[in-house]
């Protein structure tokens, strides 16, 4: 499973959400944040990502954006992710 999350480049989404210190990204954050992608890769990509449960999204009250935050889970996937990065650039 951790190849194939590696594979679709959902891992890179996982580390632009791990760097917002728990508060989240709106749409428009991380469409700046990621902005060598299409939007409609980004948005195929949170869902990929939510079905899974490696994020969240977080309705905000009284019309402020929604955002994306990553969950335990995900933080657990992404340090597994770049701990097997790691082992394989050693053994290299």
């Amino acid at each position: 499973m951790l190849g194939e999350i590696k594979k679709a480049h959902l891992d890179r989404i996982l580390n632009v959400l791990a760097k917002s210190q728990g508060k989240g990204l709106s749409n428009a954050e991380l469409d700046s944040a990621l902005r060598v992608w299409s939007m409609w890769t980004i948005h195929w990509q949170l869902t990929e990502l939510l079905a899974l449960g490696l994020i969240e999204y977080k309705v905000e009250p009284f019309g402020e954006p929604g955002r994306y935050a990553i969950t335990p889970l995900g933080l657990t996937v992404l340090l597994e992710l770049n701990w097997t990065e790691i082992i394989t650039n050693l053994e290299e």
